[in-house]
């Protein structure tokens, strides 16, 4: 993990900005699976409740392609837009929590 990461991390973790909030990981090499266990693992003991299910890891190794690209290829879209609806579903969940 990059050190201006971490450090950025660092300025989080004395704040409010994580504390029990809703988080999505968005991995975009298959090869960064360790890097995304310890991400996963830093952002849990900050207490934030990574959204697994829409935790996703869709590969651009060797792709080339910009952001445009990215959006408009089929595979990748249908993978990002379930992703979304499923934080968006899991945000939602989590407001009607409690409100009994």
């Amino acid at each position: 993990m990059p050190g201006m990461f971490k450090k950025a991390l660092g300025w989080l973790v004395s704040g409010s900005e994580v504390f029990s909030k809703l988080i999505v990981l968005l991995n975009t090499s298959s090869r960064a699976k360790y890097a995304q266990a310890s991400l996963t693992e830093i952002v849990t003991i900050m207490t934030g409740r990574i959204v697994s299910e829409a935790s996703i890891t869709i590969s651009l190794l060797g792709r080339n392609l910009d952001a445009y690209g990215i959006v408009t290829d089929p595979e990748f879209l249908a993978a990002l837009q379930a992703a979304i609806a499923t934080f968006v579903n899991a945000i939602q969940q989590g407001q009607t929590e409690g409100t009994d």
